[in-house]
This record gives structure tokens, sequence and C-alpha cells, in this order.
């Protein structure tokens, strides 16, 4: 077998038998999760509100023996969200990951902020962590340790760099990923002693997420990121090119597969989200 071979079972061989829930998986950054975790090994389920866009998406990654299927889900709804998480577990015998990914952008300066938004804002980013993680921890702290990984399962809560940053336009979005930040390590405390590890993730600059919407804002044109406040952009970073999609994903593969409780109430960050020194 040659190398190029090798390393590719190595890669498909990671997760293999684990179950993960990608919720907001028809966006580019959850797209990107999907894919890598389904290269890795793992049987995933892709949600939407749109299941349309789910089942597309499912079809579109179901290849080279991929098992990725689509579900619709709000993921404002707790019910719901619990009665998803109970169904894959009967069907697969457990969940062994899950990425919480919906999230909604309101682009608006802070004076023109309705209270409406912003509660809109929270709702959806916070809101629908807080709910993820209670239907995970309950389904996953009576499942058996995975041999592999020593855990219950796993839990990724995907935030934002504007968490940190000051951004004009973008307070609600900003705050409400600060307390994504923060209901991660309370709950990786919380449920450390059920072999739960929760993590949170920046998944980086990437045009196919926020990023591209936030520049358009700024009157950068649609389509490919050649803007200039784009390119402002590039030249300040220390890669100097746009994060894709997949190297979030990569990281989501990282935190899977992970062994042991080492990883748990940690900020992981995508890329360097800083000027050059």
């Amino acid at each position: 077998m040659s190398l190029e071979a090798t390393v590719t079972e190595a890669r498909a061989s990671r997760l293999r038998g684990k179950v993960a829930i990608v919720t907001g998986a028809a966006g580019g950054v959850g797209r990107g999760i999907a894919d890598r975790l389904a290269a890795a090994g793992a049987a995933v389920i892709v949600t939407s509100r749109d299941r349309a866009r789910a089942d597309a998406l499912a079809a579109e990654l179901r290849s080279d023996g991929r098992a990725v299927h689509g579900r619709h889900l709000d993921v404002t709804d707790p019910t719901e969200v619990q009665q998803a998480v109970s169904a894959v577990a009967a069907e697969y015998g457990r969940v062994d990951l899950l990425v919480n990914n919906a999230a909604r952008m309101h682009i608006a300066p802070l004076l023109d902020t309705s209270l409406a938004d912003w509660e809109e804002v929270f709702r959806v980013n916070v809101g629908s962590v807080l709910i993820g993680v209670q239907a995970a921890v309950r389904q996953m702290r009576g499942q058996e340790p995975d041999p592999a990984t020593g855990r219950r399962g796993a839990i990724l809560n995907v935030s934002s760099p504007a968490a940190d940053n000051v951004a004009p336009l973008e307070a609600a979005y900003g705050a409400s990923k600060a307390a994504v930040n923060h209901l991660t390590r309370t709950s990786a405390r919380l449920f450390a002693d059920d072999l739960i590890a929760i993590t949170a993730l920046y998944p980086g600059n990437v045009w196919e997420g926020m990023q591209g919407v936030l520049h358009r804002h700024a009157g950068d044109p649609p389509g490919e990121p050649g803007g200039p406040s784009a390119r402002a952009k590039l030249d300040a970073w220390p890669t100097g090119r746009w994060q894709r999609p997949s190297d979030t994903g990569d990281l989501a593969v990282f935190v899977a597969a992970f062994e042991g409780m080492g990883l748990n109430g940690e900020l992981i960050v995508a890329h360097a989200h800083r000027h050059r020194l």
C-alpha cells in the first residue's frame, strides 16, 4: 500500500463506528464539519430547518460508502431537539458527538439594533446551545464509555472570534458568542464527572460562512472575496488566505477522536485572528 493510501485509510478509520449530529449543517462551516467527520468514518446526521437542504447535503456527501443522513431540526425547540437525539441514539445505539453549529447573524449598528433583534440572535445562538447541551448530556450520561476515547460523549459548540473583538456591526452576534463561551466552560465543569467533554471552537475566517455576509455589508461585491474590505483582511493575516470549511472540519475530527478528558472546557482557535507580528 502506498504512503498516500495508508494515510487515507488512517484518516478514514479515526471515527469509524462513531455517531455525530451536526446542527445548521447546510451552511459553509456546518457542511465542512459534516464532510470531514464523514470522511473520517463517522455516521453523520446533518440537520437544518430546511429538510430539503439537509437531504440534499446528505445525498451529496454520501460517497465512498459514507453514512450521512439528513434531518429537519428546529434547534430552538427543546422537545424536537430531545426527540432527534433520542431517535438517533435508538437507531445507532449511541451519540458520540453533538456539534452545535446553527447560528444567526444580525448586522447593524448598535443604535439600530432593536431589543427584538437582540433577543432573536440570543434565542438562536445561545438558546440552541443550551438546548443541545441538555439533550446530549441526558443521552450521553447513560451511555457506556467508548473504549477508544474513554468518554461517554463529546459536545462541540461553534463560537466566533466576534466574542472577543470589537465589531461595530456585530454587537448582538458577538455578545451571543461570548455567552456561548461561558456556557461551554460552565457545562464542561458540570459534566466532567460524567465523562462528557465539552469544548468551543472559533472556526476561522471562512468566506462561505458569516464572513461573506459581513463583507457584502461592508460594500464588497457578492461572489468571490475580491473586494477591498476582504483584501485588507487577507493582508493582515499570518496565513494570507481565507480558511476553508474543511479546516474547521478537521478540527472537529480532532475533538471527536481525542482520547480522554484532557480536552474539556477549552476554546480551540482554528485561525490566528490577529495581525502579523
